[in-house]
């Protein structure tokens, strides 16, 4: 999203792209009664990048727009925490929380909150915290996916892509194989 890799995620609802296929992709799981969950790290706010608003216009615009294509999202979670944060954030989210992956925070959040049984979840993420948060949390199936930044972030910013890492269709797909089995 930005060339110079200044910014590995968008900030506002003018920046967000999605996967191509996303909708085609992930519509299947929906028509089944899957429940489908976003849990993401943004710790955008405490570092003065945007700010609760612009992050509930983002949240808003994603469902729109999956919305038109026949997905709809069961929940998001967000972690708006950073440890450290950055001058001009806003310093009531700087912390150490029990919800920022790698920590299982958010997902547990997501089963008390649904009444889930994560052993039989499957996450894909993006990321190693992602890994870690499913691995903390007891989930079921974890699928790594290529971050769709890889291309702009600098490699020494880059956390993704593993040897073993997927494109998002793969992942998809293979989470879907899991669900049929």
């Amino acid at each position: 999203m930005n060339p110079e890799g200044d910014q590995d995620s968008a900030y506002f609802q003018s920046q967000l792209e999605l996967y191509p296929q996303a909708t085609e992709l992930l519509r299947p799981f929906c028509e089944a009664g899957v429940p489908i969950f976003l849990a993401t790290n943004q710790p955008g706010i405490s570092k003065g990048h945007f700010t609760v608003d612009d992050l509930e216009e983002m949240h808003a615009e994603l469902e729109r727009r999956l919305k038109a294509g026949g997905v709809s999202l069961a929940g998001i979670y967000s972690c708006v925490h950073h440890p450290v944060g950055k001058a001009g954030g806003d310093p009531q989210y700087v912390t150490d929380c029990d919800c920022r992956k790698p920590k299982p925070g958010l997902l547990t959040a997501i089963a008390q909150d649904h009444g889930l049984d994560l052993t039989q979840a499957i996450m894909i993420g993006d990321s190693s915290a992602d890994e870690g948060a499913a691995r903390a949390a007891g989930i079921g199936a974890f699928f790594l996916v290529r971050a769709f930044i890889s291309e702009v972030v600098p490699p020494a910013r880059r956390v993704v892509p593993f040897p073993e890492a997927l494109t998002f269709e793969q992942a998809i797909r293979k989470a879907a194989a899991r669900l049929s089995s």
